[in-house]
């Protein structure tokens, strides 16, 4: 009996000490998902910005009502992706 007992309070210790590791790794991954998804965010904000702004710009300058609507679409495609993504993540 007291031979069973000790090997039950070395398996409850092995047991204790997994969790611990499954919950500091589970800590870490989410703190890496965080950043990842902060860096996702920043990345398909900026380009945004920068690419309508270019799009609109040539269009002025162009004169062209095509360009004009290619960059209204090419604008509207990036919303629609950027609300995809948002949704993905809650």
């Amino acid at each position: 009996m007291v031979v069973k007992n000790q090997a039950l309070l070395t398996e409850k210790a092995e047991l204790r000490r997994q969790g611990q590791l499954a919950e500091q790794t589970e800590q870490e991954l989410a703190k890496k998902s965080q950043v990842f998804q902060r860096t996702i965010k920043s990345l398909v904000r900026q380009p945004v910005a920068s690419i309508d702004d270019s799009l609109i710009v040539q269009a002025h300058v162009v004169g062209g009502a095509c360009l004009a609507k290619k960059s209204q679409v090419f604008q509207e495609s990036i919303k629609n992706l950027v609300k995809q993504h948002s949704c993905c993540q809650h």
